[in-house]
């Protein structure tokens, strides 16, 4: 059934990128005597809708499963299952429907690897196509152990990965920064902060972190970070709430929006400590600045603190 998803997704994305959750409620995740992880694990299903449908165009996976403490205790077998969850809409609420789970490999030990280079490898298994693909279905890679005894569990939710059907999305890089800053409680309106070089660079596909966070310059929120993150969901951001540096007590929320000719944001914003906010309207205009760091350390180490003003 085709829905149109893409309002639910941006309500929703704690849910979606969010921490792994259980699998289903079909078996029960307790002590397997095993403690496995897929950390190491990544992959990107991205590409863009179109006429009411969703066409990949870079898909990927590098799954990598292991025993972080190599500890194994009465385990016979892991088999690595997937399913694809999509989402129906209704007036009232937003269910997620799962597909069955599909057994990829059984193998007796770990670590075991694999990758995928194609959407058919995704779809292999499963009863999901293409015309069924919807921006904020994902597909779920976990584990089924079984033990000895001849019973089955899930593991613990580390050994789960989600890899969320998305828009394409290429938004670091370096931009100019111009903001508006009001509190009203100190009598501030609309006073102007600016950034020559205001790095942007990407934690996870349509995630990424910002290089400073509202007037503050870099090392004023230290020892919290700078920064702050968002997503970017076919062109609309969303600031979920985080705390001010991932540290302090404010709270930082808002959302915004990309400028799908040039590249441009636009973020409107809040830090609130109780009922006392401060508020940002911040354009950032992407410059042609060349190559730019795309980790966190070498973004913070590419900053120059005389750029903001």
């Amino acid at each position: 059934m085709k829905l149109n998803k893409i309002s639910f997704f941006v309500i929703s994305l704690i849910l979606i990128f969010g921490a792994c959750t259980k699998p289903d409620n079909h078996m029960p995740i307790q002590d397997t005597g095993v403690l496995i992880s897929v950390d190491e694990s990544s992959g990107k299903f991205l590409g863009l809708p179109q006429d009411g449908g969703f066409v990949p165009l870079d898909v990927a996976l590098d799954y990598m499963v292991y025993v972080p403490n190599g500890i194994e205790n009465d385990i016979a077998s892991y088999t690595i299952i997937k399913r694809y969850v999509t989402y129906e809409v209704t007036d009232s609420a937003t269910i997620p429907v799962y597909s069955d789970w599909a057994d990829i490999t059984t193998v007796t030990e770990l670590p075991y690897e694999f990758s995928y280079t194609t959407e058919a490898n995704f779809y292999e298994g499963l009863t999901v196509t293409s015309a069924d693909l919807q921006v904020g279905d994902y597909f779920e890679f976990s584990v089924r152990v079984t033990k000895t005894d001849g019973s089955e569990y899930y593991p613990n939710a580390d050994g789960v990965i989600k890899i969320t059907v998305n828009c394409l999305s290429d938004l670091a890089g370096v931009y100019v920064l111009d903001g508006l800053y009001t509190r009203t409680s100190s009598g501030i309106t609309n006073q102007p902060y600016h950034n020559d070089a205001e790095v942007i660079y990407e934690l996870a596909p349509g995630e990424y972190m910002t290089s400073t966070s509202g007037h503050w310059a870099p090392g004023d929120l230290a020892p919290g970070n700078d920064g702050f993150v968002f997503l970017d969901v076919c062109g609309v951001i969303t600031i979920e709430e985080q705390y001010l540096g991932d540290y302090w007590a404010n709270v930082l929320a808002g959302s915004g929006t990309v400028d799908a000719a040039t590249g441009d944001l636009h973020f409107e914003y809040t830090v609130c400590f109780g009922g006392d906010c401060r508020e940002y309207v911040a354009d950032y205009v992407k410059t042609d600045a060349g190559a730019f760091a795309k980790s966190k350390v070498e973004a913070t180490e590419n900053i120059d603190p005389n750029n903001f003003k």
